[in-house]
C-alpha cells in the first residue's frame, strides 16, 4: 500500500471512529430523556408532594420505631381510655381505634391547657381546623414517622406557629376534612406541637396511631381487608407500644374507663369474639358503610369495657351501659344463644327499655330494639333487624 492510500485509509478509520462515538452519544442521550420522563410522570405534585418530601419515607417493616420522649406530661392526666372503649356506633365506630386522654380536673372547672410533644421524628401530613355548632375552633393533625407508622391527634385547642403558618389561621364551620399543609413540616423528637383543654365539656382528646404491617383480629377478616374504610381497623395500634421501661409503664399506669388501673394493658381496636355476642356487627353483609337503619346502627358494636360495664354503641343514636350489678348484666363474650339486656343511657343513667340479641351463626346475629318496657320472656317473633359481622 502507498503512502497516499495509507493516509486515506486512516482517515477513514479515524472518522468512522468518531462517528461511532458520536452515535453512542445519541442514543445514551435519547435512553437517558426516555428514563427522566418516565420518572417525572410518576411523582406527585402539589400539596401533596411537598407534604411528602424529608428525610421520613423508609418503611421500618423490622418495628424499629422508638418513641424517645414523651407526647404528654402524664401528671396531668387522670385516666387513659384504652383501644377499642370509645363508642363504636355509626359513624363515630372509628373511635374504637384510639386512646382517649382525660384531662385531670376537678369537676366543673376549666383545666389549664396541657403541652402535647412529638415523641420522635415525623412530619406533618394533613391538618383540619374546625367548628361544629356552639362548640370552640378544634384541630386534628396527622403526622408520619416513616411510610409505615402514622399517628392523628383529635380534639386540639392550639397548633404550634410552625404548624399554622404552614396550615391556616381561619377554622372552617361543619367541615372536618383533612387538608394538605402548604409547605412541608419536619417536627424533631420533643418539639411542642399544640396545647389542649380537650372537648369543651369532657376535657378529653385522643390520639390514633396506624401500623401499616399490622393486622388486628376479626371474625369475618375480609370484610376489613376489601374496604378502604376497613384498613383503620386492622392497622391501629396502641400509641405507647413504642415505648419501654419506665416510660412505657407510666401510660399504661393510667389505664382505664373510668379509673387508672382498671385495665392493664393499652386494650385492642376488635373487640370480636368468635361465636359470641362480643364484638362489632353491620347490617350490610360487605364492606363497611356508616348511617343508620331507622333505630339501628350501622355497624353496632357490642363489648365489655374495663370498667366491667358492657356497652352497646349505638341504638336510637345513643350509647347505652349496663353496670355489673344490673339484673340483666351479662359479659357479651359468654353470650352464644340469646340474650336480652335492659337499657341504661350511658350518659344520663335513665333507663330506656330493652336491646335483645339472637346469635344465628358466627357471622349473624338478629337484634330487637324497644325504647320502652321491660325484656320479654323469649325473643320477639317480628320485627328483628339482622346483622352480619
Amino acid at each position: 500500500m502507498n503512502e497516499p492510500t495509507a493516509r486515506k485509509f486512516a482517515s477513514r478509520k479515524i472518522i468512522l471512529v468518531i462517528f461511532s462515538f458520536i452515535l453512542i452519544f445519541i442514543v445514551i442521550g435519547i435512553i437517558s430523556f426516555i428514563l427522566l420522563h418516565e420518572n417525572d410522570e410518576g411523582t406527585p405534585s402539589g400539596p401533596a408532594a411537598e407534604a411528602g418530601t424529608g428525610e421520613l419515607d423508609e418503611v421500618k417493616e423490622d418495628n424499629s420505631l422508638v418513641f424517645t420522649h414523651d407526647i404528654f406530661d402524664t401528671s396531668r392526666v387522670s385516666t387513659i381510655g384504652p383501644l377499642g372503649e370509645l363508642n363504636g356506633g355509626a359513624d363515630e365506630a372509628q373511635a374504637l381505634n384510639g386512646v382517649l386522654i382525660t384531662i385531670d380536673h376537678e369537676y366543673g372547672e376549666n383545666p389549664k391547657k396541657m403541652a402535647v410533644y412529638a415523641p420522635q421524628d415525623m412530619r406533618l401530613e394533613f391538618y383540619s381546623y374546625h367548628t361544629y355548632g356552639n362548640e370552640p375552633p378544634g384541630w386534628s393533625l396527622g403526622f408520619a414517622f416513616d411510610e409505615n407508622v402514622k399517628m392523628k391527634i383529635d380534639h386540639i385547642t392550639e397548633v404550634s406557629q410552625k404548624i399554622m403558618d404552614a396550615t391556616t389561621t381561619k377554622p372552617l364551620a361543619n367541615d372536618s376534612s383533612e387538608k394538605y399543609p402548604k409547605t412541608a413540616v419536619e417536627v424533631k423528637a420533643g418539639e411542642l406541637i399544640a396545647y389542649t383543654t380537650g372537648t369543651s365539656l369532657a376535657h378529653n382528646w385522643n390520639i390514633y396511631i396506624y401500623e401499616k404491617t399490622n393486622e388486628n383480629y376479626f371474625v369475618n377478616l375480609d370484610r376489613y381487608k376489601n374496604s378502604q374504610a376497613g384498613n383503620v381497623y386492622l392497622t391501629a395500634v396502641c400509641p405507647f407500644k413504642y415505648y419501654s421501661g419506665e416510660m412505657q409503664a407510666k401510660y399504661i399506669a393510667l389505664m382505664g374507663q373510668s379509673a387508672p388501673g382498671q385495665s392493664a394493658d393499652c386494650g385492642n381496636a376488635s373487640n370480636d369474639v368468635e361465636g359470641t355476642l362480643a364484638g362489632m356487627w353491620h347490617l350490610n353483609k360487605e364492606e363497611i358503610t356508616y348511617n343508620y337503619d331507622g333505630n339501628y346502627a350501622n355497624p353496632v358494636s357490642i363489648y365489655a369495657n374495663s370498667a366491667n360495664e358492657v356497652i352497646i354503641a349505638e341504638v336510637n343514636r345513643k350509647n347505652y351501659r349496663i353496670a355489673a350489678n344490673s339484673k340483666t348484666y351479662k359479659d357479651p363474650e359468654s353470650i352464644i344463644g340469646e340474650h336480652c339486656f335492659s337499657l341504661v343511657n350511658k350518659d344520663y343513667g335513665v333507663t330506656s327499655g330493652y336491646a335483645y340479641f339472637k346469635i344465628v351463626s358466627d357471622t349473624e346475629m338478629k337484634m330487637v330494639y324497644k325504647g320502652t318496657g321491660s325484656c320479654p320472656t323469649a325473643f320477639p317473633a317480628s320485627g328483628a333487624k339482622t346483622y352480619y359481622r
